[in-house]
């Protein structure tokens, strides 16, 4: 998908024909939190609303046959069915892109009505999933002004890293973005991409002004800003220099990839210690309880939060957090499971109690030697691995019993 996301970049900045190097100086912007949270889903309707975009472009007003309605029709399709946020998008950008170029509004509804069956599943769909539970409260930065602070905005840009590798790389973006706009502020519009700026400029009013989170979905507007920033990066004029300096852009991206792949292979080395031996130890089947006790001190996000999860991955059973208790992964459960045991244990392992363990048969804990030492005294966890950051336990006999629910699938 990351792959997708730079190919898919370099052909809008080849289309709306951009300078090369500011592809280059736009790829940064792949290295986010959308990534490293694994908004995977959100990363392809980018990819998808590139390719609508083009699809926008290129097709003449007034002649809406059915063969380009049809194909319309499955862009549209295409961007509902990576991520609604984006079909959501395109529609917007349908109407005020036409707009701006003065498509004429029987344009614009020959346009949106190849869309009307999709918005139809949409107004269907997104009832049934609040009914399954897929609601919450919505966030917002207390107070609002803090969102346009440099930390915050550093981490809505990028947001991966701790320490001064992506401030540094951040600015020396917004540099070069002043440059070109300063050397090149005698050509006027002519050194912009119209287009590629009013995009930008959808972009960036969307993580100015929506939620931290709502519907039960995270960074809801900062997931906004590192496309805009790549686009605004193609939209803006290049600076005028030699060829040599043309490399430097890509010299330092090589740097940051490097640096950032550095990172994060030394953290699979020395954060995941003894998770080859849990998994080996876990019967088939088995009905885990995960407790992360990590203290992160490289990265931003939590990169840990669902590591337990493998136990399911390599031997089946349960967990007592799943994405398929949301009504919009790919795979749901056929009916809501009833969870008695405490909520939200994934990402505030300290509200365990005792009370909680009756429900699994297996116990994964991570963190120092005092978390562990923890476990065993306060839960009356029985140790089952006893090395390594992550150690599978087992309830004490007697704590057990059956799921509230027989597990389906």
């Amino acid at each position: 998908m990351a792959w997708l996301w730079v190919v898919a970049l370099h052909a809008l900045n080849a289309n709306r024909q951009r300078p090369a190097v500011s592809a280059t100086v736009a790829s940064v912007f792949l290295f986010s939190h959308v990534l490293y949270w694994g908004f995977l889903s959100f990363l392809a309707g980018w990819v998808t609303f590139i390719v609508w975009f083009l699809l926008h472009d290129r097709m003449p007003a007034g002649r809406l046959t059915w063969r380009r309605a049809i194909l319309f029709f499955a862009a549209g399709a295409l961007l509902y069915l990576t991520h609604v946020l984006w079909f959501l998008f395109g529609v917007g950008w349908l109407v005020i892109d036409g707009l701006r170029r003065r498509l004429g509004i029987r344009e614009l509804l020959r346009r949106a009505l190849c869309l009307v069956p999709i918005g139809a599943l949409a107004a269907v769909w997104f009832p049934s999933i609040v009914n399954r539970g897929f609601t919450s409260n919505t966030s917002w930065p207390h107070p609002f002004i803090s969102r346009f602070s440099p930390t915050s905005f550093t981490n809505a840009a990028l947001g991966g890293i701790r320490g001064p590798l992506e401030p540094v790389m951040l600015l020396g973006v917004l540099l070069w973005l002043g440059v070109g706009i300063w050397q090149r502020r005698s050509e006027g519009r002519a050194a912009w991409d119209g287009r590629l700026l009013l995009l930008a400029a959808l972009s960036l009013t969307a993580w100015a002004i929506l939620p931290n989170k709502a519907a039960n979905t995270l960074y809801f507007a900062e997931r906004w800003l590192p496309g805009a920033l790549a686009v605004l990066s193609l939209a803006a004029p290049a600076p005028r220099c030699g060829p040599g300096l043309r490399l430097v852009p890509a010299l330092v991206l090589a740097c940051f990839v490097a640096a950032t792949t550095l990172l994060w292979h030394t953290a699979e080395q020395t954060s995941l210690t003894g998770m080859d031996e849990v998994i080996a130890a876990l019967p088939k089947r088995p009905r885990v309880l995960g407790l992360s006790f990590m203290q992160n001190r490289v990265f931003k996000a939590d990169p840990y939060l669902q590591t337990f999860a493998w136990a399911q991955v390599a031997r089946g059973g349960e967990l007592n957090f799943s994405f398929a208790d949301f009504a919009v992964a790919l795979v749901v459960y056929r009916e809501p499971r009833r969870h008695d045991w405490t909520l939200g244990l994934e990402w505030n392992p300290m509200w365990v109690r005792s009370a909680d363990l009756r429900f699994f048969d297996a116990v994964i804990v991570s963190g120092d030697e005092r978390v562990h030492a923890w476990a065993q005294q306060a839960l009356g966890l029985e140790p089952v691995t006893t090395g390594g950051i992550w150690r599978l336990y087992r309830p004490a006999p007697g704590r057990r019993q059956p799921w509230a629910q027989p597990p389906n699938g």
